[in-house]
C-alpha cells in the first residue's frame, strides 16, 4: 500500500484517506471517547510514535488537535452529535463512522502537516 498523501493540496486526498479510514482518530477529537473516558489514564508510547508525539502529553497533543479543528473549521456540533449516536447505537454505526471519517480528513491532513504520523493518530 503506498503512503497516505498529505497534503490539503493533493484533490483526491479525502477520497483516499476516507476510504482506507482513520481508525480511532475520531476519538482524540473534542467529545470523543479518549477525551471523555480515559482522561486521567497513564499514558503508553508505542516505538512507532513520532517524535513530536513523544515529547508530548496527551493534554499537549489534544490541544494541538482542537487547534487543528479550530484551523479547518470542521462542524464541531456535528462531529460530537456523530459520536454520541455511535456510542448509544443510534443510527447505522458503519454509515456514522464514514460520515465521521469525511469530516475529520481535513484535521487529520492539517496534523499530518505538522509533523503527525498516521500510527499517531491512529493509535
Amino acid at each position: 500500500m503506498s503512503e497516505l498523501k498529505t497534503s490539503l493540496n493533493q484533490p483526491d486526498y479525502t477520497q483516499e484517506i476516507a476510504e482506507r479510514g482513520l481508525n480511532n482518530f475520531h476519538a482524540d477529537i473534542s467529545g470523543g471517547y479518549r477525551r471523555v473516558g480515559f482522561k486521567d489514564m497513564p499514558e503508553s508510547r508505542a516505538r512507532r510514535d513520532s517524535n513530536i508525539r513523544m515529547g508530548k502529553s496527551m493534554d499537549e497533543y489534544w490541544k494541538d488537535v482542537d487547534a487543528a479543528c479550530e484551523q479547518t473549521g470542521i462542524d464541531l456540533e456535528r462531529v460530537k452529535t456523530v459520536q454520541e449516536q455511535m456510542r448509544s447505537g443510534k443510527g447505522n454505526r458503519e454509515n456514522l463512522l464514514k460520515e465521521l471519517n469525511q469530516m475529520l480528513v481535513p484535521v487529520y491532513v492539517r496534523l499530518r502537516e505538522q509533523g503527525y504520523t498516521q500510527w499517531d493518530l491512529w493509535s
